[in-house]
């Protein structure tokens, strides 16, 4: 059975009493005293304070942790393999693998040297990055490259400081690969096949490597070498020529390969440096908890600090399983782990939370923060240095996926279920940076409790959906009839306004109907059938008669005609042209200007002038009531009686056609 150690005052866990069964205990303030716990300002999070937390630098407690016999990262390497062997590697490393054959270019690194690595340091870093992903689904592939570096006659993994009169880039591949290892090596250790012999060797190799990592000053400039950070000045990292490499990233991956191949090889004086090298780190995170370091990468601001928060979630499961919480871990200068968290994930919704830093040091290597300052959120997102730090349209599933132990005890409202979120491109921390996952960590160590929490936020989640659907098919029954409604109210207004402007129809149910007196049409001699020009002309002929007003007053009407075919609406078509029988001399008259007046919707062309009864087009309807208006103040009588004579006695010559001329 494993034993958990017994560490000093500092880090005795809390025994704060607690009513959510999923709660993990809460270690005392650096003097002893309990913390107090509140909400966050914001308040989207739970704050435990210490009173005496300051800017001056506390000393570094996590020295007083000790290894433990048979350390074991994970409770569960089952539900591990379980879930890595649903990840797919991403596309773009395998195919930087087929392009640099990945590898064989790491296992014989001693063909790679300071001037290769000057012009292909990026090679390297996808290769390493590769292997990794690969590592994962394979172990083994790992343990065959530190068994190369270790039995080689010459160690392969060495570098000069400088290359020429420049920083050697090896300098900070080679050593960022050393930490990443160590930390892969440190979780699969038990799943990678060694003789005794050979484990005895690669053991010896890694603390060497990783004990021999001091950090020198990597970068120098015309005025002379840059300076190494000062962790006493916590601004530091944003003053010129320092470099702040040797207190940062690279320190930061071999720091977190020292603490774990440390715990795993229960060596002492392993596991101490790596804690000496993460308090170097931290001492750059200021008291509300934004790492200087990062904050000051130029336009690459957010890049950097959104990436390096996943080794606190990795540590916080390497320090659960000695029984310390980490997350309540009070760094130098005062902030909780979980506060430095936090101010990420609001980072991640505005990236000008770290404006004052990120613009301090102009240039950047050509990423000066001037080419960011003026972008609104959604502008930077879309930028060069926004859309490749994570997808942004599931940013809180990446960040709950990255975080799921401390969205679970400090986020719970944006707590929600990954646990089949793949490991496609940007949902995973696997790369160059990092060796290990602190998701599949998280998996590897769920107990009982935490897979009853987690099916309880699964319900939650489900019921959550299930109630939005409702609310979403309530919203759209309401936006449904809120625009049949609307539809409804134009269509009743619409028919007002048209009530109006059309005096000589009504208009009912859609239909448009001519309420001018009747006129019966009379023949006088039998119609003559003429020729068609179109299927548009029904029962085309010479019409000779007339219509018989009200008045007892006939009105002769001879010409050429046609019922026009359509759905819509009753027209008939009249022959007004220059050769027409003198009836219809008081139309001809008024041709051009009818059409100037009215358009040539029902008199066109080629002479001939339509008269409406009914219809279902307004816009014919109109054309008919501007012709009857034309006719009424154009000063002609005789023309403004026929007109009349004629629409009102539509239907009778209609009828009369469709009885007497055949199609």
């Amino acid at each position: 059975m494993k034993k958990y150690i017994m560490i000093a005052a500092a880090l005795v866990l809390s025994a704060c009493a607690t009513t959510s069964p999923h709660a993990l205990s809460v270690s005392l303030c650096p003097n002893g005293d309990e913390p107090t716990k509140s909400v966050s300002a914001d308040g989207s999070y739970y704050v435990w304070a210490c009173a005496d937390s300051s800017n001056g630098l506390l000393p570094d407690t996590l020295k007083q942790i000790k290894v433990v016999k048979d350390w074991e990262p994970i409770t569960n390497h089952l539900a591990l393999k379980n879930y890595v062997s649903k990840t797919s590697i991403n596309r773009h490393k395998i195919n930087h693998n087929k392009e640099y054959n990945c590898i064989d270019r790491i296992t014989y690194a001693k063909q790679i040297s300071n001037k290769w690595f000057h012009k292909n340091s990026l090679i390297w870093a996808h290769c390493a990055s590769y292997v990794h992903m690969t590592g994962t689904k394979n172990p083994q592939v790992v343990g065959d490259i530190l068994l190369a570096w270790a039995s080689a006659d010459k160690d392969p993994i060495v570098w000069s400081k400088y290359y020429g009169d420049k920083p050697a880039l090896a300098g900070y591949q080679l050593p960022s690969t050393i930490g990443t290892f160590s930390q892969f090596y440190a979780l699969w250790y038990n799943e990678i096949a060694y003789t005794p012999e050979e484990r005895k060797r690669v053991d010896d190799y890694m603390t060497m490597k990783l004990m021999e990592q001091q950090f020198p000053v990597l970068k120098s400039d015309d005025k002379g070498r840059y300076r190494k950070c000062n962790i006493n000045d916590i601004n530091n990292p944003i003053r010129e020529r320092t470099d702040s490499n040797n207190c940062g990233n690279i320190r930061m991956k071999v720091a977190v390969g020292e603490i774990m191949l440390g715990f795993r090889l229960e060596n002492q004086t392993l596991l101490d440096k790596g804690h000496d090298d993460m308090y170097v780190v931290n001492a750059f995170i200021n008291k509300d908890g934004i790492n200087i370091s990062h904050a000051a990468k130029g336009a690459n601001t957010v890049n950097y600090s959104w990436e390096y928060t996943y080794y606190y979630s990795i540590l916080a499961e390497i320090y659960r399983s000695v029984g310390y919480d980490f997350f309540e871990h009070t760094l130098p200068r005062g902030a909780k782990v979980h506060e430095y968290i936090a101010f990420n994930y609001r980072l991640l919704k505005d990236f000008t939370l770290t404006s004052q830093w990120a613009g301090a040091k102009p240039g950047m290597n050509g990423r000066s923060y001037n080419k960011i300052k003026n972008l609104s959120q959604a502008e930077f997102q879309k930028s060069d240095y926004g859309h490749n730090v994570i997808d942004w349209n599931n940013r809180d599933k990446y960040f709950v996926k990255a975080h799921k132990r401390f969205v679970r005890i400090y986020m719970p409202h944006l707590n929600t279920d990954v646990t089949y979120f793949d490991m496609i491109h940007n949902s995973h921390t696997l790369s160059s940076n990092i060796g290990v996952d602190a998701y599949m960590l998280y998996l590897g160590n769920l107990s009982l409790e935490d897979k009853i929490y987690d099916e309880k936020i699964a319900l939650r989640i489900a019921e959550k959906i299930a109630e939005k659907l409702e609310e979403q098919k309530a919203n759209n029954r309401a936006r449904l009839k809120a625009n049949v409604e609307k539809i409804q109210a134009e269509k009743i207004a619409e028919i007002a306004k048209l009530a109006t402007e059309l005096s000589i129809f009504e208009i009912k149910d859609g239909v448009i109907t001519l309420t001018l007196d009747k006129v019966d049409f009379a023949e006088t001699e039998p119609p003559q059938k003429q020729k068609k020009n179109d299927n548009s002309e029904l029962h085309k002929a010479e019409i000779s008669g007339s219509l018989n007003l009200s008045s007892s007053k006939q009105i002769d009407l001879k010409t050429l005609v046609f019922q026009k075919a359509t759905d819509k609406t009753n027209i008939l078509s009249i022959n007004v042209g220059d050769l027409t029988p003198p009836e219809m001399n008081p139309f001809k008259r008024h041709r051009d200007t009818l059409q100037k007046e009215c358009g040539m919707g029902l008199m066109n062309q080629y002479d001939w002038l339509s008269f409406i009864s009914k219809t279902s087009d307004t816009k014919n309807a109109r054309n008919q009531q501007c012709h009857y208006d034309y006719f009424k103040g154009a000063n002609d009588s005789e023309a403004w009686e026929l007109f009349q004579a004629v629409l009102g006695g539509t239907d009778s010559i209609l009828n009369y056609l469709e009885e007497n001329v055949k199609r």
